[in-house]
């Protein structure tokens, strides 16, 4: 029973032990139809009649008893009209129409404290209201400061007052002076301890934090929030070791929360990079497993389907990862991860178009996030369409002059074209940029070793960034050996060139990469480096001159012996070029 109602009854039982002279009084007989109409009050239009028979009553007169009593019924009146209706407003899920009810309520509050300014419960209930949004802040803080003063001797309320001034403050200073007191007067308020850890997780105190998310947990054992809070703490410190410790202890609680399982499953899944092969194994079979069981309690739950289409696809089960990520986004469409990854799909399958379509709608939604466009513009040169790309690339580089990122892009774009001097360009700044970047090395060691103008290649150059690109991948990819080989040929190595060409065969998977770096170990052998010759725009048109049945043009040939002219070939496929023509492209 509310302490508003409680009050109300306790006031009939008062009124029954009047003396039947105050009956002698005009209004009496209209405060006694309040009190019985308080009794039976079921809705707010009752509350609001109970406040109209007092007023009725203390107009017509009473005895100064009986304007007492009812003045007190009045005010308990307003003041239940507006506990009623503060569920609407501040209960799990609000009523669309809060607002109104807010200011109803607040009329009736604001004579209730006019009428009784020491009442607790309606000034603290002002504060509340006014403290949301468009409410009027300066009724809120005249309002929770007078709640504080006279909640001096009661915790607990006390504790409520703070939480609303800590809300109401414009410091995070001030708020979190307040939300101290308000936990140490109730230590046990939960609400109090969950607003301080999410101040604490906010001013980039993850420490604090977690130990609030801790008490909030011993307090409400079976809400899994603050644990999954500590898990989004401790991933984002990358601890993740003590992340998925926290979830196993919650999981050996709750192994039924399909919520938990599938975000363990993420976790594992970003624990496995940067992992030896075996332990990557583990741990993404460790993802598939949580996924499965997450599923399998919840199939619609997204970031198990998420993290197991990720998987599925990098194990280049496409078709699987597509059924998954095509269910998230049949649940949410347009969700921004669902197209991201289906469009990663997409390209890893070659299927450009599909994979353009999904980019183009993130672009198109969020013009101002470059990553889109980036994302496009690779697409769009990994499907043969540079010009396109270089466009999208100037956009960005017109608001971010240094962006790496774009830089070797159109590097990549311009390789494609065949125009290898503003490839070289483009590739020199970025790397000024990038020291580091083994793709943005590879690329610029790649057409100085091969470039047909002979103005354009520099072979000490080439040995130089190669062998730097192979020493940040730790001499393990194909296509950077491949590169390596190619720039030890363009000074004349060839002992070298074959070594490191034979080595990035050895270590290729690739049919087509093998297909390609076997020709150009056969050019080595014959003391010949390599050139890079025609553009995908040249072999656009091969490709359509033979539509029809003709064999396609070989792909590229080694330079005649000593003269350094071109051939009439084109490289294979951009493998060499990381992200150039044909290849995958930057950032797919």
């Amino acid at each position: 029973m509310s302490g508003f109602r409680l009050l109300s009854l306790l006031f009939v039982g008062l009124l029954g032990l009047q003396s039947l002279a105050a009956q002698d009084f005009p209004g009496t007989g209209d405060l006694e139809q309040a009190f019985d109409k308080k009794l039976g009050a079921t809705t707010l239009r009752d509350l609001d009649e109970v406040a109209d028979l007092c007023q009725s009553a203390l107009d017509k007169g009473l005895s100064e008893e009986g304007k007492t009593q009812a003045k007190e019924l009045q005010i308990s009146a307003w003041l239940e009209y507006a506990e009623q209706i503060e569920q609407a407003v501040f209960g799990p899920q609000r009523d669309r129409r809060w607002k109104i009810y807010r200011r109803e309520a607040l009329q009736r509050l604001e004579k209730a404290v006019e009428a009784k300014p020491d009442s607790l419960s309606g000034q603290l209930l002002i504060a509340r209201l006014n403290a949301l949004e468009g409410g009027d802040r300066a009724a809120a803080m005249k309002a929770v400061e007078k709640a504080i003063e006279l909640s001096a001797n009661d915790n607990d309320n006390l504790a409520k007052s703070l939480m609303v001034r800590a809300a109401l403050a414009e410091s995070a200073e001030a708020r979190l002076n307040d939300l101290n007191q308000a936990v140490k007067v109730a230590p046990e308020n939960l609400e109090a301890i969950r607003m301080r850890g999410m101040l604490f997780l906010q001013s980039q105190q993850p420490d604090k934090a977690m130990e609030d998310f801790k008490r909030w947990a011993e307090l409400e054992p079976e809400n899994a929030d603050p644990l999954l809070l500590t898990v989004q703490v401790l991933s984002e410190l990358d601890r993740l070791d003590e992340a998925i410790s926290v979830l196993n202890q919650t999981i050996e609680k709750q192994p039924e929360n399909a919520r938990l399982l599938s975000l363990r499953a993420r976790l594992f899944l970003d624990q496995s990079r940067g992992k030896s092969t075996d332990e990557t194994k583990q741990l993404l079979d460790k993802a598939v497993s949580d996924a499965d069981a997450a599923l399998k309690l919840d199939p619609q739950d997204i970031e198990a389907l998420i993290v197991r289409a990720t998987i599925l696809s990098d194990r280049k089960q496409a078709e699987d990862a597509l059924k998954d990520i095509n269910k998230v986004l049949e649940l949410q469409p347009n969700l921004i991860r669902g197209l991201w990854i289906r469009s990663l799909i997409q390209a890893s399958q070659e299927n450009y178009a599909e994979a353009i379509k999904d980019v183009q709608l993130l672009a198109d939604n969020a013009p101002e996030n470059p990553a889109f466009k980036l994302q496009l513009a690779a697409l769009l040169n990994a499907s043969k369409e540079p010009r396109k790309a270089i466009e999208i690339y100037e956009q960005v580089l017109r608001v971010d002059p240094e962006n790496s990122s774009a830089l070797r892009g159109r590097g990549d774009a311009y390789l494609s074209l065949g125009d290898h001097k503003n490839a070289i360009k483009d590739y020199t700044e970025a790397l000024a940029f990038e020291p580091e970047d083994d793709g943005i090395l590879n690329n610029l060691a790649w057409v100085l070793a091969t470039s047909p103008v002979d103005e354009l290649r520099d072979g000490k150059k080439a040995v130089e960034l190669a062998t730097k690109a192979c020493e940040v991948t730790e001499f393990s990819q194909p296509h950077i050996l491949s590169t390596l080989a190619s720039a030890y040929a363009e000074v004349g190595d060839f002992e070298n060139a074959i070594k490191y060409c034979k080595d990035g065969l050895a270590k290729s998977d690739n049919p087509k990469q093998q297909e390609s770096m076997t020709k150009e170990l056969k050019s080595y052998e014959e003391k010949k480096p390599w050139r890079e010759l025609e553009s995908v725009e040249d072999e656009k048109k091969k490709e359509n001159a033979a539509d029809g049945g003709n064999a396609s043009p070989e792909s590229a040939k080694p330079a005649d012996e000593g003269d350094g002219k071109k051939s009439d070939g084109e490289k294979s496929d951009g493998e060499k070029s990381d992200g150039g023509a044909g290849g995958n492209g930057s950032g797919i």
